[in-house]
Parts: C-alpha cells; structure tokens; sequence
C-alpha cells in the first residue's frame, strides 16, 4: 500500500517538474478525431427527409412481414420525427467511431460495457452532431437474437446492435468489433430474430 502511494506521487511530482529542477515532462500529442458535422438526406427541394413516427412504426410493421419474421418486434419510439440521414456522413461518422475507439481502447468488457452499451453510445453520439434539424435521426437500437455470427461477433445469445436509415436505404451497423461492420437490412443473417427495435 505504501509503495504504491510513494509512486504515485512520485509519479506527480516528475509530470510537475518539482522533482528534478530544470526538466520538463515529456510530452506527446494526440490528434483526436473531429466529429463530422451532420449531413441529413434531403429531397428535390433541397429539404431535410423527415418521417412521422406514425409511417417509421408503419414501415417497421411492412418489414416484419416482408422477412416472414419470427418475433414481432416491440418498437419503442421516443420522439415525433425522424431525419433520414445522409449515406456519405453515416459513413464518415462511422470512420469517426473506428478511430475514436482504437485511440481511447474502447472495447468489449463483459456485464461492464457490452453490446447494448456499444449500441446505446453511438445513438447519443451521433445526436450531439445534429444542431439544427428539429427532428431525431434515424438512427437507432435493435435488439436480435444471434442465431448467426456477425461482424466480429459470434452466435449465441441475445445481441444489441445499431441500424440507420439513410438516403440508399436500412443498414445495419455492428459497432462492437475492432471495425464496425456495415450491412443492408435485406442481406443482415439475424433479420428475422429482431425482438426490440429502439428508436
């Protein structure tokens, strides 16, 4: 106990330079990525895609029935509006996540930050971009059972993850590897085991 508190201020008198007169600590700089500025889809106005949540919750209802799903899922929806975003941010903003997770080791621990933490984070991530579209974006949580690997991420057991709707359709997102993954809804092995749609 007693060495342990010997270094450690030890340690803070080096990085203060009260211990050796004259020396300054080493210093190394990090480039921490820049949040890309939102970019939502717009139409042939030039408007923002905004959806009621009414038709998001009537097109969730077309989906489960197009995938001949095996749960209904329960959708939770928390607001009156959401903006499609723009295929080319998504992918930036993803790029940003890769990075910003490699550079603070952001990773898997289990019951401590698993998969519904990775899912839940990246929603509220991404809202901080948005300063201007009085909408929330369509981007959300799902909740699957993992009949199928993927993404880094094997069978077994129930599985949190992201999904978005952008102006080139519904993809899927895993956050959770040591690179996200990106897949259309329509191509995603566990779309028929979504029991919990968040939004």
């Amino acid at each position: 106990m007693l060495k342990n508190i010997f270094k450690f201020l030890f340690a803070l008198l080096s990085l203060s330079g009260l211990l050796f007169w004259g020396c300054q600590p080493k210093t190394d700089t990090i480039e921490i990525p820049i949040l890309p500025t939102l970019e939502v889809a717009k139409d042939e106005a030039g408007q923002p895609i905004i959806i009621s949540s009414w038709d998001a919750s009537r097109h969730i209802a077309v989906l489960v029935e197009k995938y001949d799903a095996a749960y209904t899922p329960d959708f939770l929806k928390q607001d009156g509006q959401y903006a499609v975003v723009d295929h080319e941010w998504m992918m930036e903003f993803i790029d940003w996540w890769d990075k910003t997770k490699f550079l603070f080791g952001i990773s898997y621990l289990e019951q401590g930050f698993d998969c519904d933490n990775f899912a839940d984070f990246i929603s509220i991530i991404a809202d901080f971009t948005n300063k201007s579209i009085k909408a929330e974006l369509f981007i959300g949580s799902i909740s699957v059972y993992q009949k199928a690997g993927f993404g880094f991420v094997p069978a077994g057991g129930r599985h949190a993850l992201n999904f978005f709707v952008s102006d080139k359709g519904i993809f899927v997102l895993e956050p959770q590897g040591s690179r996200s993954t990106i897949i259309e809804l329509d191509k995603y092995p566990n779309k028929t085991t979504i029991y919990k749609i968040d939004l």
